[in-house]
């Protein structure tokens, strides 16, 4: 998606800067109403380089991880990662790539393609849309890629974001693909009755599958 003109642009961010998930901050509603604009503009650069937004983002997180993984006060065998919306996409990404991430946790950041069509897709990161992927799969393919290695996706079924259904469908979708793998128990979707958060309990539920499978 293109914005053509300053009116789309302001819809954009008017969309993000409404989102409850982005808080009271003003700072943070200044810094998002700015920022919307220029992604666009990032995303123009990135493919007359030759890659995508959703690339370099993704190569630097691998980077990071294999730094991480690296250090010798790190266990050795692997590294979790986790993160909410955007960080949240960045997860999917970085599971789907590296094979150094043993285990995941995504939050408030899984839909279907289809889902985020008309109302949807315009308060969306450049993150969410690797360059010609929806013609290999849709965007839970790319976080259970990996299936078996152990993935959590927690959903807000209130989530102005996406659709309910749309967060259904992904999670029948993710469940469809560790049956076939036979691990069904390695993933773990979880609903919780909120807006676009990653509240006390959301956490304690992220972190106690994390221990359980980073042993």
């Amino acid at each position: 998606m293109m914005c053509g003109n300053n009116l789309q642009m302001r819809i954009m961010a008017e969309n993000i800067v409404g989102d409850p998930g982005a808080g009271d901050d003003p700072a943070i509603k200044r810094y998002n109403s700015v920022a919307i604009q220029y992604e666009n503009l990032l995303e123009k650069y990135a493919h007359v380089l030759g890659t995508t937004f959703a690339g370099i983002v993704n190569f630097e997180d691998r980077i990071a991880a294999t730094v991480l993984a690296s250090r010798s006060d790190v266990q050795k065998g692997g590294v979790a990662c986790m993160g909410l919306s955007g960080g949240g996409m960045r997860t999917v990404l970085l599971k789907a790539t590296l094979p150094a991430i043993k285990a995941a946790v995504a939050v408030g950041a899984m839909t279907t393609y289809s889902g985020l069509l008309d109302a949807h897709i315009i308060c969306h990161t450049w993150m969410l849309y690797p360059s010609a992927f929806a013609k290999l799969g849709d965007w839970p393919d790319a976080v259970a890629c990996r299936a078996p290695s152990p993935l959590m996706v927690q959903y807000c079924e209130k989530d102005a974001l996406y659709t309910l259904a749309a967060q259904q469908a992904a999670h029948h979708h993710i469940a469809s693909i560790y049956r076939s793998t036979k691990s069904p128990q390695n993933y773990r979707g979880l609903f919780y009755n909120v807006p676009h958060q990653f509240n006390q309990t959301m956490q304690q539920d992220a972190f106690a599958f994390l221990d359980t499978h980073m042993r």
